[in-house]
């Protein structure tokens, strides 16, 4: 078996899967200013929990498509296991972040390949990063960036549960409900943990005075700049969890556990939209 430390590594070439020709798109990468891309890497302490979570949910995936609900539920659980533990270490990296580096905070590397699997590239492939693409290497990705793929993952994890949920029944349904509910109320609680520690900036007010803008992102915010990317990815389940739910052939029990989850969708959808504003269109 290959140790999580070699596939991390491995994911800067071909992100965990066999090398293609779309290999070099698999590593996230943001453009300096005036500049080459830079590859972004997150730090292993959350990057190893991000490859085991992947890897679990892609062998769920086959057990379940190969009619082995058990493996599938019991994968399921590992999954489980370690989103909670990337979060808590990504909370660890935002508790003890280093100051942050003015160069670095334009730098938010898109989340997902063609595939729909997470990017995920490892501090130990930074000195891979030129081999792939041409890219800088040492671009390690901020708290605010590293926090996100957590979050992004979490989505990943709610769309395969969602995915699968119509045709399981018995132990394999009921893994799925804990697993899409582990990655929804992972989410609410690191909306609520960022927006706690996302402290708003003073605004200006009429006549000169200074005032607080109740309920959003400070001006010039890292959070306030990152977290407006959860509603896409929280439409894309919205539109999942209708469609499964459009389903005449899916049973009351599955139904059940998806009408929960559009619920919780649609109250994360609008802390985040009060929270953290969209920004303003360019231009």
């Amino acid at each position: 078996m290959v140790s999580s430390r070699v596939v991390a590594t491995l994911a800067t070439a071909a992100a965990f899967t066999a090398a293609t020709p779309l290999a070099a798109q698999a590593a996230p990468s943001a453009h300096a200013a005036g500049g080459a891309p830079v590859a972004v890497t997150y730090p292993s302490i959350v990057n190893e929990r991000l490859v085991r979570v992947q890897a679990s949910l892609d062998r769920a995936t086959q057990y379940a498509d190969e009619h082995n609900p058990n493996l599938a539920a019991s994968t399921l659980m590992t999954a489980r296991t370690n989103i909670k533990k990337a979060w808590t270490a990504a909370q660890y990296v935002i508790q003890n972040a280093p100051p942050p580096v003015a160069a670095d905070a334009a730098f938010h590397p898109q989340s997902f390949t063609r595939s729909g699997r997470l990017k995920i590239r490892s501090i130990h492939g930074k000195l891979r990063a030129h081999a792939a693409g041409g890219a800088v290497a040492g671009a390690v990705a901020s708290p605010e960036d590293t926090a996100f793929a957590v979050l992004s993952l979490q989505h990943r994890m709610a769309t395969l549960a969602t995915g699968l949920i119509d045709t399981a029944h018995s132990t394999l349904l009921s893994s799925l409900s804990t697993t899409l509910f582990t990655a929804l109320n992972g989410r609410d609680q690191a909306i609520a943990y960022i927006h706690s520690i996302d402290t708003p900036a003073p605004v200006a007010a009429a006549g000169g005075a200074v005032a607080t803008a109740a309920g959003t992102a400070p001006t010039g915010s890292a959070w306030g700049t990152v977290m407006p990317g959860l509603i896409p990815l929280i439409d894309d389940e919205l539109q999942q969890v209708n469609g499964t739910l459009a389903d005449t052939t899916v049973g009351a029990g599955a139904r059940r556990v998806v009408q929960d989850a559009l619920a919780q969708d649609t109250k994360a959808e609008a802390a985040v939209n009060q929270f953290w504003p969209p920004l303003p269109a360019a231009g």
